[in-house]
């Protein structure tokens, strides 16, 4: 049972883009063409997913100096560089989640 709550608590935030994806599809598709929203959520998904690919493997702030500006004194050095083939996964993954919520979401309009 705690193996449970983790991971759901771990895959949060996750889920809950997932289920934004779905009902912003849902009600906003009500006003458009199928077309134009398929369009639509092609794009955005993948502008989603390329930024969730590029910024995979980006070390963390260790000491900040202005956290306002966004400013670091020091970066954490994990040692993990990914490669192109973790970027492509990372990219695959993100973007069949979020156009496959975004199509369920198309389909399941009212009419």
């Amino acid at each position: 049972m705690e193996n449970t709550i983790t991971i759901l608590t771990a895959n949060l935030p996750f889920i809950l883009l997932l289920a934004a994806t779905f009902f912003t599809a849902r009600t906003l598709s009500q006003g458009y063409s199928r077309a134009h929203m398929w369009r639509t959520g092609l794009f955005w998904c993948g502008a989603i997913a390329l930024f969730a690919a590029t910024t995979l493997g980006d070390p963390s702030c260790v000491a900040p100096f202005n956290l306002g500006e966004g400013n670091c004194i020091q970066f954490a050095n994990d040692g993990y560089e990914p490669t192109i083939y973790n970027r492509l996964l990372n990219f695959s993954l993100f973007f069949g989640a979020l156009y496959g919520a975004f199509a369920l979401g198309e389909v399941s309009r009212r009419k």
